[in-house]
This record gives C-alpha cells, sequence and structure tokens, in this order.
C-alpha cells in the first residue's frame, strides 16, 4: 500500500478526512496529511483573548481548533477564494494524486464540500 500525502493550509482538512476511508479502501493507498491554520487563524486559535475576532475563509474557520463561525460578511464586502489543486513536479503518485482530486471535486460530494464551506461558483 502506497501513500499520497497532502499539504494544505486547513481548508482541505475536513474534506480530506471526511473521504479518506472510503478513498483508501477503493484505492489502496493511505492518504496522509499536513494541515495547519495559517495567519490569523492559527493566531486566534492559540490566542486567549477572549475578544479576539478575525476575518478569513469559512472552509479554515471549520477546520481550526478554538475558533467558530460567527456569521458570514455582508454580499457586499465578501471575497470569493478559487479553490485548487497542485502537483509537485517530482511527485511519484501522479494517477492517484489526480483521482483524489477528481473525487474531491465530484458531484456525489457536493453536500459534504458545502458542509464544510465549499461554496459552489
Amino acid at each position: 500500500m502506497g501513500t499520497l500525502h497532502i499539504l494544505s493550509g486547513g481548508a482541505a482538512q475536513g474534506l480530506v478526512r471526511a473521504l479518506a476511508d472510503d478513498f483508501e479502501s477503493q484505492h489502496d493507498l493511505h492518504l496522509s496529511g499536513t494541515f495547519g491554520a495559517v495567519g490569523a487563524m492559527k493566531a486566534m486559535g492559540l490566542s486567549k483573548d477572549p475578544q479576539a475576532i478575525g476575518c478569513t475563509q469559512v472552509t479554515e474557520i471549520l477546520s481550526t481548533p478554538g475558533v467558530q463561525l460567527v456569521g458570514d460578511l455582508p454580499k457586499a464586502h465578501e471575497l470569493a477564494t478559487v479553490y485548487t489543486a497542485v502537483l509537485a513536479k517530482r511527485a511519484r503518485q501522479v494517477e492517484m494524486a489526480q483521482a483524489l482530486i477528481a473525487h474531491m471535486a465530484s458531484p456525489s460530494l457536493s453536500d459534504l464540500r458545502a458542509e464544510l464551506g465549499f461554496l459552489p461558483a
């Protein structure tokens, strides 16, 4: 069994963890990941300040321990993030990585993506 390692700032963490068991059993592959909140969310998650507030993508808020989503910005002030996937030039398991990316974007996971803060374009 091979291993596919995912690096993400935090947005993909919930999605990868939710689909890992099913994907691993279908592809005889182990998914591992290095995920972590970055910038403001990391600082907020570690902060002891009860007055701290932050602003970032819903996907990162929902996957960061120690913070909670309290609401969206008004439509006039919202920003949309386009999430993309990339493979390292030296990637060894290109076909498996492409299969994972296709699975993450598949229509069958649309409800799960929405639950984790990914909204359709």
